[in-house]
Parts: C-alpha cells; structure tokens; sequence
C-alpha cells in the first residue's frame, strides 16, 4: 500500500449505522470492542457478545450485521441465542440479533452474500457456488 492509500484507510470508520424502512442497522466488519477483527478470537457463545450488544443498543440500533469469520450460511446470535443457518431464507427474531454471514471471498468454504429485505424483516444468504479451494498438504499438518 501506498503512504495515500494508508492514510486514506486510516480516515474510514469503523463501522456504520443505516437508517432504511424505520430500522437502524449497525454494519461492521465484526463484533465490538474488535470492530475491525484484529484478534484471532472467534465469538461462539451469546454470553460473550455483551459488550456488542450494549454497543449497539447505545447507537440505537437493534440488528447488527458482520462476515468476518468467513462461515458457510449464517449465524444469528441474539443476547440469549446461537443458531446457524445454512444458504436459505430466515425471519429475523424479535430480540437484538448480531448477523453473522458468508464471505465473498472464495476459499476452502462455502462462499455467498446476503440480501436482506427490510419489510420484511428477512434475510437470505445466497451461495455463490465458485470451485473451493483445496489446501496445500503441509497446511493440513
């Protein structure tokens, strides 16, 4: 990278909060205090997740959406809640809900996007069907 092209990244926010159809949607790359997903910890329990709930409860947001652990489908964490969903549509909980959804990136997993219908209150992730990558054998070690 170039010292402009760090310094223009430096500038960009950490997350963002849209406003569509009466909901606030907080959108990040992954979980707070590690927005950015830094750290090599994977969240997997709900309990662990106080700190981003509290986070977005405090920018008035009730869903949260991220794709940083790169998983085939989905996973809905709610304060409460770990439920993993594969490539299909889903109804979004009445309860604060951290999505959790598929990489673009093509890799040794399922890759996909998600679209998310705001009236609706739905989401589906939707796979992008590329050729997985295979792992060379010493990285299986």
């Amino acid at each position: 990278l170039t010292k402009a092209d760090r310094q223009f990244l430096a500038k960009l926010s950490e997350f963002l909060v849209l406003n569509v159809d009466g909901l606030r949607i907080f959108i990040s790359h992954y979980a707070f205090p590690d927005l950015v997903g830094t750290t090599r910890f994977e969240y997997s329990e709900p309990k662990e997740l106080k700190k981003h709930f509290d986070f977005i409860k405090s920018k008035n947001c009730f869903i949260s959406i991220s794709g940083h652990d790169h998983k085939e489908g989905m996973y809905f964490f709610t304060p409460n809640d770990v439920k993993h969903f594969g490539f299909e549509k889903v109804k979004l909980p009445d309860t604060p809900v951290w999505l959790h959804g598929p990489s673009v990136a093509n890799g040794t997993f399922a890759n996909g996007v998600m679209i998310f219908d705001t009236k609706n209150k739905t989401i589906q992730a939707i796979p992008l069907n590329s050729v997985k990558h295979q792992l060379p054998d010493w990285r299986k070690l």
